[in-house]
């Protein structure tokens, strides 16, 4: 599972301070950077923040993190973290574990970082509860616990955080640490998909596609997997294609086929480069063209894809190749 550390952006929730002027001189600033001027949002943060208010530390840092109005400076974003971590304030505390965690502005600490995440986690912070997950994963070598990563990811997920929620499907999917239930995976994997999450939408596609933990549905999988390809996702891009290249479930369409296996292939997807290749090589919704079809195989028998190879050798020793 991939790291997915995260430097906040700018949050508007009011902090409590003892000052009243506090409230007021900051949402300033926030409306200000909401504007795209962080000159003078910089400014009403550094004032506030050297008067001790930790909200404004915190996005003193995001601001040297985001080089806004001011060079890049992982260091100093080191400095005004560490004050509004010291005050209590949550975002700061996960910003500078990925500080630590990453290198930035200062040497690699992991145990430091997982300190930090461990204490905003705690705190009930789900950015730091879903990086806990990943910990007790293995992650930076920390302790393995998988019951671990679970609660931590739950408690994530509970707050709504979308890359928590596939995780937890992602559990209950394999049946780690819990018993398996593909119901469940469905469920979580749905209200990260609900939320725009890419991850989310191309398994619940692929769950509805298979019928597995939901009754099949491969119209509605379409449905999602489009979502999930409209934002990148690669897999979801040559699945999709799939369903038109077969009309499996939805109207069969080669030329939507094509260009989808076409957007997948020009990004290096191999599936989609050896799919398309097939078209090509039979003349199938697409005029016949056995140069491109030995070159798409080619490209995916590079990534070594085992049926690519084989039509790469039958069609240079002529032979008759598979598809």
């Amino acid at each position: 599972m991939p790291k997915q550390s995260r430097l906040l952006p700018i949050v508007c929730a009011l902090l409590l301070s003892g000052k009243t002027c506090f409230a007021t001189d900051i949402e300033t600033g926030v409306d200000a950077v909401d504007k795209g001027n962080y000159s003078q949002a910089f400014a009403v943060f550094e004032e506030l923040a050297e008067q001790g208010n930790v909200r404004a530390q915190r996005n003193l840092g995001n601001m040297y993190i985001k080089g806004w109005s001011v060079p890049q400076d992982y260091v100093k974003a080191r400095y005004w973290y560490q004050l509004a971590a010291k005050g209590g304030n949550e975002a700061a505390m996960h910003n500078l574990a990925v500080l630590h965690e990453q290198g930035l502005g200062g040497k690699r600490d992991y145990q430091q970082a997982a300190r930090l995440y461990q204490q905003a986690a705690e705190a009930g912070y789900p950015e730091s509860q879903y990086n806990m997950g990943l910990l007790y994963t293995g992650y930076n070598n920390h302790l393995v616990s998988l019951a671990q990563a679970f609660e931590w990811y739950q408690k994530a997920a509970k707050q709504g955080l979308a890359v928590a929620q596939t995780a937890v499907a992602d559990m209950y999917m394999a049946g780690k640490a819990v018993p398996q239930n593909h119901e469940l995976a469905f469920a979580w994997n749905l209200k990260a998909g609900k939320q725009g999450d890419p991850r989310g939408q191309f398994h619940a596609g692929l769950m509805l596609a298979d019928g597995t933990g939901v009754a099949q549905d491969k119209r509605q999988a379409a449905s999602w997997y489009q979502k999930a390809s409209e934002q990148g996702y690669l897999k979801a891009t040559h699945n999709l294609a799939m369903l038109y290249d077969a009309g499996d479930g939805i109207e069969q369409d080669w030329k939507r086929a094509i260009m989808l296996y076409e957007k997948a292939a020009k990004q290096g997807f191999a599936q989609s480069q050896y799919n398309l290749g097939l078209l090509y090589h039979a003349g199938r919704g697409v005029e016949q063209d056995k140069a491109l079809a030995l070159k798409l195989f080619k490209k995916a028998a590079a990534q070594g894809m085992p049926e690519a190879q084989n039509n790469v050798l039958a069609i240079e020793n002529g032979f008759q190749e598979t598809e």
